[in-house]
Formats: C-alpha cells, sequence, structure tokens
C-alpha cells in the first residue's frame, strides 16, 4: 500500500486525463462497436422478460420435444431413460408437423431435458426467449464483420445502428422463435458464404456449408441462400478457368460448388431426424409438402388493405407489409442504395460484355458483396412472387429479405455521405436528419416497451382497420395479469378468441385464480385482439378498461363486464 501511495502521489490521476485517455481509446470505430454490443446485450439480459408469448411457440416447443425423443430413440434406443424421460404423444414419422426442421430449438429443450422437464412454463419459455434473443444478437456481430470488410470509417457501426433500432425485429427478438431464428442465421450464412468465396479455403466452405444447412433446417427457403452461394460460384470459376471441352474437366470447375452442395446436405441431414431413415426419400416430401402447402388455401384469415384475406396472392403483399412497417430512414438509404447498384451493374454490363478483365474485377471485394445482397434481395422477392409462396400474419415468412435490404441501406447511407461532403451545410444536415431519425427509433423503443412489435412508421399509422397488428396476441399475457389486478387477485373468469397459449407464461398461483371461457355470457372479462377490425366488436354489457398502444396505434383490450345483456357471441 505504501508504494502505491508513493506512486499516486508523484503521478496523480487527474480527471482531466481519464476522459482523454478514453476518448482516444474509444475513437476508433471498432472499440465503439464493442462497447455498443455489450450495452446492447446487457438490456436485452434486462427486458427479456418483459414481452409476452406467441403463437408458434408452444407448437414449436412440441415440434422441437418429438424430433429429439425420436434422436434419442434412434441413437440409444427406445426403451432407455434418455428418450423415455421425453413427454411426447405421438411419434416423429406420423407427427403432422415431421416436415419441420428443430435444430436450433433443441438447445433451449436441452436446458429442460437436463432439469427433467420439472421446470414451470413459465421458466420454460423465458429461457426460449432468451435463446431467440442471443441468436439474433450473434447475427447482428455478424453483420457489423460483414459492413467491416466492406466498408471503412464509421459506415459499419451506422450498420449496427440501424439493425439494433429496428423497433419490429427488436421486440420479436424475444419471442418470434421461428423467422427470427431464420433470419439471424441468413445473416451468419451469408457471412460464411462470402468469405468461401473470396477465398476458397476449406475451413470457410465447412462454417458455410454448416450455416447454411441450420438455415435451411429453420426453414427450408434456407436453401436459396445455397443456390445463391453456387450460383455465384460457377460465375467465378467460368471466369478464372479456360474453356475446356472436356466433360471431365468442365465438372472439375465446379468442385467447390459440388463440395459445397455435398457438405451442406450431410450437414442438413446430421440435424434433421426425420431425414434419418430415408435421407432422400424423405427430403423429397419434404420439398413436395412445402411445395403443396403454397398452393394450398390457407384456412384463417388476416387484415390486409382493410380486407380479411386468407393467402398471399398478389405481387405488392411484401412491398407494401415492408413500406409501412420499416422506419422511413431505412426505406429512403435502401432507395439510395437500390439506384446506386442498379446503374452500376448496367454500366459495368454494358463495358464488360467480352471483357474478362472487368467481370474478374466484379466479382472481388467490394464489388461482391454488392451483387450478392442485391442478388439475394432481388431472387427473395421475385421467389415468392413467381411461386406464389403462401404469407400471412404480415411479412414474416420472408424475413430472410430484410438481410439484403438492410446492406442495400447501409451502402445507400455510405453513397449519401461520400456525395454531401462536397458541401459542408448538406453534410451537416444530412448527419442531422439522420442522428433524429436515430434518436427518434431509440425512443419509440424505449417508451412502447415492451410492444415495439407493433411499430408503423409514418405512412402506415392508419394501420388500425387496414393491416393485423398484433397478430400473434402476444399482449394478451399483460392483459390477463391486468385483469387478476384488477379484481383484487380474487377468481376471475376470462373470455379470449385468441391467445389462451399466454397461460403458458403465468405464474402457478395467477394460473389458479383464472378460468378462461370462449362463451362470452360466461366471463367476467373479454379480451379481443387486432387480427382483424376488433374494435368494432365491443360485446354488450362490457366496458374497456384497459388499451394497449404502440406509437398511438391499438394493439389490443381488455373489457370488464359492467350489466347483464342478452347472450351475445362475438363474431
Amino acid at each position: 500500500m505504501n508504494l502505491l501511495q508513493e506512486k499516486l502521489k508523484t503521478h496523480p490521476l487527474k480527471p482531466k486525463h481519464l476522459i482523454k485517455k478514453a476518448q482516444l481509446y474509444f475513437r476508433k470505430p471498432d472499440k465503439i462497436a464493442v462497447l455498443l454490443f455489450l450495452l446492447y446485450f446487457i438490456v436485452g439480459l434486462l427486458i427479456f422478460p418483459s414481452y409476452g408469448i406467441s403463437t408458434d411457440e408452444p407448437m414449436e416447443r412440441e415440434t422441437s420435444m418429438i424430433n429429439l425423443h425420436y434422436a434419442m430413440e434412434s441413437i440409444f434406443g427406445a426403451r432407455t431413460a434418455a428418450a423415455s424421460q421425453i413427454p411426447v404423444k405421438t411419434s416423429l414419422l406420423t407427427y403432422e408437423d415431421r416436415y419441420y426442421g428443430t435444430a436450433l430449438q433443441t438447445i433451449p429443450l436441452m436446458v429442460e431435458y437436463l432439469f427433467g422437464f420439472d421446470l414451470s412454463t413459465r421458466t420454460v419459455f423465458l429461457i426460449r426467449h432468451l435463446f431467440t434473443f442471443i441468436n439474433y444478437y450473434t447475427a447482428g456481430i455478424f453483420f457489423f464483420l460483414i459492413l467491416r470488410r466492406r466498408f471503412n470509417t464509421y459506415i459499419p457501426l451506422l450498420g449496427a445502428l440501424l439493425y439494433i433500432l429496428y423497433p419490429r425485429f427488436f421486440g420479436e427478438s424475444f419471442y418470434n422463435i421461428k423467422d427470427i431464428l431464420f433470419f439471424s442465421w441468413a445473416i451468419i450464412s451469408s457471412y460464411f458464404v462470402l468469405q468461401w468465396l473470396l477465398s476458397k479455403k476449406l475451413k470457410h466452405l465447412i462454417f458455410a456449408a454448416v450455416t447454411i444447412a441450420v438455415a435451411a433446417n429453420t426453414r427450408i427457403l434456407g436453401f436459396a441462400i445455397l443456390l445463391l452461394a453456387c450460383g455465384f460460384s460457377v460465375i467465378i470459376e467460368a471466369v478464372n478457368k479456360k474453356d475446356d471441352k472436356s466433360i471431365i474437366r468442365y465438372l472439375k470447375k465446379f468442385k467447390e460448388m459440388l463440395k459445397l452442395i455435398a457438405l451442406t446436405y450431410v450437414f442438413y441431414i446430421i440435424i434433421t431426424p426425420f431425414l434419418w431413415e430415408n435421407p432422400l426419400g424423405n427430403t423429397i416430401a419434404q420439398f413436395v409438402y412445402f411445395r403443396e402447402l403454397d398452393q394450398l388455401q390457407w384456412n384463417d384469415t388476416h387484415l390486409y388493405l382493410g380486407k380479411m384475406i386468407t393467402q398471399y396472392v398478389q405481387y405488392h403483399y411484401i412491398p407494401v407489409w415492408m413500406s409501412v412497417t420499416i422506419p422511413l430512414l431505412h426505406i429512403i438509404a435502401f432507395s439510395i442504395g437500390a439506384i446506386v447498384l442498379t446503374w452500376k451493374m448496367i454500366s459495368y454490363i454494358m463495358r464488360a460484355v467480352g471483357q474478362k478483365r472487368l467481370i474478374l474485377q466484379a466479382l472481388t471485394m467490394p464489388h461482391i458483396y454488392d451483387l450478392f445482397f442485391f442478388s439475394m434481395f432481388m431472387c427473395t422477392y421475385l421467389g415468392f412472387v413467381f411461386f406464389k409462396i403462401t404469407m400471412y400474419e404480415g411479412w414474416r415468412h420472408a424475413y430472410m429479405i430484410y438481410c439484403p435490404f438492410l446492406y442495400v441501406a447501409v451502402l445507400g447511407l455510405s453513397k449519401a455521405t461520400f456525395f454531401c461532403k462536397r458541401y459542408a451545410l448538406l453534410h451537416k444536415a444530412f448527419l442531422l436528419f439522420v442522428a433524429l431519425n436515430l434518436i427518434y427509433l431509440l425512443g419509440f423503443i424505449a417508451l412502447n416497451h415492451p410492444y415495439q412489435y407493433a411499430y408503423f412508421n409514418i405512412v402506415g399509422r392508419q394501420a388500425e382497420g387496414n393491416f393485423s397488428i398484433d397478430f400473434w396476441n402476444v399482449s394478451s399475457y399483460d392483459l390477463i395479469r391486468y385483469a387478476i389486478e384488477d379484481a383484487d387477485n380474487c377468481e376471475i373468469s376470462i373470455c379470449i378468441q385468441r391467445g389462451t397459449y399466454a397461460f403458458h407464461l403465468l405464474t402457478q398461483n395467477e394460473k389458479k385464480l383464472v378460468r378462461t371461457t370462449r362463451n362470452v355470457d360466461d366471463a367476467e372479462y373479454y379480451i379481443y385482439g387486432t387480427r382483424g377490425a376488433w374494435y368494432s366488436l365491443v360485446p354488450p354489457g362490457f366496458t374497456q378498461i384497459k388499451e394497449i398502444t404502440s406509437g398511438g396505434v391499438t394493439i389490443s383490450a381488455l373489457y370488464k363486464r359492467t350489466a347483464e345483456e342478452t347472450p351475445h357471441n362475438p363474431p
């Protein structure tokens, strides 16, 4: 202690010096990014218990349990304790949802397995919420790394802020166990695919194959990333090597592509138990099932442009949903980036015809990044249009398209920044515009917590009556708890048209206080969400006592019986 005191006397630590050192340390974008992601992670850990539960979560858990049970039976035998410990009601091979992969969701399920499936349902789903957030958070780091390899200065940091401060995904990243997981692994696999395309190293090939397999297991659309990778690989190989009429030598040109396909399929089989018994036959059955599923009429309805529709059939569905649910800053930036990329591609094609040198230049850093993500955006959108892939409940089935969308948006901001730098006043105005938009998004997320997932931009503020808002009735969880508090913790009966799965998040004491019914005549409280035009369906004898809004848009409401009326059942 004496030596330390002597050093402090001779070299005192002044606050001014500490501040200067901190400023120098965090002046580099990478250091700021580390601080940003650390802060984001801490926030995620603090708020993940705040969110309700979605329709798909209990179903996805059941599917993952059946897959795990089948895997345990196949590996250890049907009579072992490992398999018998998992509570399932049917076999995977006869299960209705056997075609859906659950490799990622098996990870939080293993936590349940370690505790003998004795955890409360609230704990189970909170674990899954945390797991979903960690995947989304990890994908954000990979997105930053993609931008860091493509752009200089502070542009990757700005891209990370656009990623984190998108209100809809900020909220859904805690409970959307299917679509957000797929979106996250689409980003991660894209990172390794680009690494492999540029280096052709074995380690990048293996990582690309594994991550594509995981993405495809989560949603079959993940194989589109494999097709895109193969397409770029073929072009690179064809340009790099001389023409050869020999079929064998011609195939050798594409050996890297064949390696990627083979390894991806091997890993896909390993993590998809349904394929173990008959890999090729069941793979074909999978594709046939999902193709036929897209041709079938969805047997439920959702609100789109003021009409109750059953499935996606129009080409404008995805653009309209994106245009009303994505912040205007992102849309403006994407528009700039798309115009720049389109113009560059047209001019480059005109100059590169017959010039191998220019084609090779286009397939190197940084151009290949731009081409890859622009191609991903166009192929994803056109694929949904031409193949008429079923869409419902927003644009969540096409969330993969937001990955290239965000990349192009960052490119647009980069080009706009470069242009504005020529004019000092314009540059300051542009930076102020971007800063104000980011501050607004941060404020929206904070003020509307935990209902950020219902975000609509200024164009979509007339969402009520035009779009499904809380289509999963995630807010029902909070309304049930509010009803319990309103009844002074006495037993209540509550009518919920949709969203009874919210009871999974209630504590054991709360569950004992609530009785659910679908008949409004038997209920003291009534909840109706915003899948359709709920606000025109107020049941007689009930008065609204609680309304949940997000950004001025009503999400759901709680009604309490105030008078006896004639029997009435809401549609």
